[in-house]
């Protein structure tokens, strides 16, 4: 069997990380080696790992200095044995056939990545919600999985975990240090030149929403411009290979970004800077051909409102937002 290179990054994860490590070690998969990348974690995490060390050497375990999510990642990367590796956040959980179905599915389709739908965990309630893909294929091309994460449900597609990759997909690959939307960045670099991506039916990722986790906290200007520098970046690249409906797909979501988050963050930011950002919106929306995008009367007459006045549009949004009830 090939061995499967388990990344797993750590910092201030003492309460989730043994349900984490016991999920990984019990995977029906047994040939892995799970990479451990303490990133300069102040609490008790580095007890926990080592502990659990001492008793399985398919671990492996380094500690650095703090460099974020995505150094801790590369960090790993830099350092994996495997043929195959895969990313667990370290609050998160793994169902045990989680591997070895993913494994499987790459093995039959003869694929470069498999992927699978995931459970959202709500922590003050153990709620569960499954975020499933659009496609019901079996086998896709990593193009039409960037279609879907330019899509309603396009988070499911664009984590970099609840996936399976061949190593070969990150020779050339790292993740953007230091940045919000640190999967956004790679995503699209990744799947483009992909040939065949195995779906996995089955939701076998456990992804915990944890109420003061990065991904759940308010917005902030560096989030708003990593947001505003990703959407520009996926837009260029798609120019450059001439993928016109990609690159079309994009400023749209580019669009429908700066409505959803400018509400959030218009406080901090200058007259100046609306500005700068109203006249990103309109150079898109100019852009896209509005006759022939499927999108409902109540949306085109939402976009062609913040072509106007996108400040006013995205306040009332996030007002809207704040006061919905769950």
């Amino acid at each position: 069997m090939d061995l499967i290179s388990v990344i797993v990054p750590i910092y201030n994860v003492e309460k989730y990380l043994p349900k984490c490590l016991d999920s990984i070690l019990g995977q029906t998969y047994k040939n892995i080696e799970v990479i451990l990348v303490n990133d300069g974690s102040p609490d008790n995490s580095e007890a926990i790992c080592l502990a659990y060390a001492s008793k399985d050497n398919r671990i492996v375990y380094y500690k650095k200095e703090n460099g974020g999510l995505s150094d801790a990642r590369n960090f790993g990367l830099d350092r994996m044995s495997g043929e195959f590796v895969t990313f667990v956040d370290s609050d998160d959980y793994l169902a045990p056939q989680f591997l070895e179905d993913l494994y499987h599915a790459i093995k039959k389709h003869d694929a470069q990545v498999a992927m699978c739908p995931f459970h959202i965990v709500f922590e003050e309630n153990d709620n569960l919600i499954t975020k499933s893909f659009l496609t019901l294929k079996n086998v896709v091309t990593g193009k039409e999985i960037l279609k879907e994460v330019l899509g309603k449900e396009g988070y499911v597609s664009v984590v970099a975990w609840c996936k399976l990759y061949a190593s070969s997909c990150f020779d050339n690959l790292r993740f953007d240090k230091g940045k919000y939307f640190e999967d956004e960045y790679i995503n699209f670099k990744l799947f483009y030149p992909l040939t065949k991506v195995a779906i996995v039916e089955e939701a076998q990722y456990y992804y915990v929403q944890r109420q003061n986790s990065i991904t759940n906290s308010s917005s902030s200007e560096k989030k708003f411009r990593d947001m505003i520098e990703f959407s520009e970046n996926r837009i260029r690249f798609y120019q450059l290979n001439h993928e016109n409906e990609l690159e079309m797909l994009a400023r749209i979501h580019y669009c429908d970004s700066l409505i959803r988050t400018i509400g959030s963050v218009s406080k901090v930011l200058t007259l100046k800077n609306i500005k700068q950002v109203q006249e990103k919106y309109t150079l898109n929306y100019n852009v896209i051909n509005w006759k022939r995008k499927k999108i409902s009367r109540k949306q085109r007459v939402i976009y062609f409102l913040a072509n106007i006045d996108l400040q006013t549009i995205a306040k009332m949004f996030y007002i809207l937002k704040s006061n919905r009830t769950y």
